[in-house]
């Protein structure tokens, strides 16, 4: 078997010999790369192992862990209303979401999710591994609740929370989930949606500090990245309680898809 199989243009030819190098020198195990140019599939590689003991080898559709790279995909949702005319970047959410202007978040715009800036980085509540199934419960604990600080040009990375603020926006405007939006609206018309992912228990390992909550303990921003912990292969829960997709602090694809929605 070829140390690294799949095709590419001429032009893009060299990443074949960086993919090759990179296993060989053991700076990856096993890897992929896509890439999409002017709509066309230029390179699409994989080579080496998808186990440490490199026993199981690395295959056309390997899905692996792509973290917040999907919280690009929540971005598209956003943008495509915008452009349709439906969302307004600097409009207030509360004109969207009427309950989020509760405790001094009236003046909060939309921008201000996008861009990490809201002060809403994580739940001033206990929240528990399982209660991040629970879509109405996470956004209206971050509709009732404070901001973590008020300078909104200070960004706090929202590694949890920020899939539940836009996509509660999107669902005010839409009366659909953003999952729903982006699979009809997105994959299935790019033909994306093959591979997205593989349907797992909600957490398949035990929560570190066991709550997301507390923020003085740790400070404003340690509190958006600790308690429930986002693991490769816990799933953090694709489908809620009621059978709806929500966003995801990361998902299992493989490259292709992945490379396909972004180059839209």
């Amino acid at each position: 078997m070829a140390l690294v199989e799949g095709t590419t243009t001429s032009k893009f030819e060299g990443l074949r010999q960086h993919l090759e190098t990179s296993i060989i020198n053991g700076d990856d195990i096993g890897a992929s790369v896509a890439v999409f140019h002017q709509g066309e599939l230029v390179c699409d590689l994989w080579g080496g192992y998808a186990d440490e003991a490199r026993t199981i080898p690395w295959e056309r559709d390997t899905l692996v862990n792509v973290w917040s790279t999907t919280k690009t995909m929540t971005f598209l949702v956003a943008l495509m209303l915008s452009d349709r005319g439906e969302l307004d970047f600097d409009e207030r959410v509360s004109t969207y979401w009427p309950e989020f202007a509760a405790n001094g978040k009236e003046g909060i715009e939309v921008n201000h999710l996008m861009n990490h800036t809201a002060g809403l980085s994580g739940w001033s509540d206990a929240i528990t591994p399982e209660d991040l199934a629970d879509w109405d419960l996470c956004v209206q604990d971050l509709a009732s609740q404070a901001p973590w600080w008020e300078d909104r040009s200070v960004s706090g990375y929202h590694a949890l929370t920020q899939g539940y603020l836009i996509g509660e926006v999107v669902r005010r405007i839409t009366g659909t989930t953003i999952g729903q939006f982006f699979k009809s609206e997105v994959a299935d018309v790019l033909g994306a949606g093959q591979g997205r992912g593989r349907r797992r228990p909600l957490l398949d390992h035990p929560a570190q500090e066991g709550q997301l909550g507390d923020r003085q303990s740790r400070g404003m921003h340690a509190g958006g990245l600790s308690g429930p912990r986002a693991q490769p292969g816990d799933g953090h829960c694709e489908v809620d309680r009621d059978g709806r997709r929500r966003p995801r602090v990361h998902v299992d694809r493989h490259r292709r898809n992945l490379a396909n929605s972004q180059a839209t």
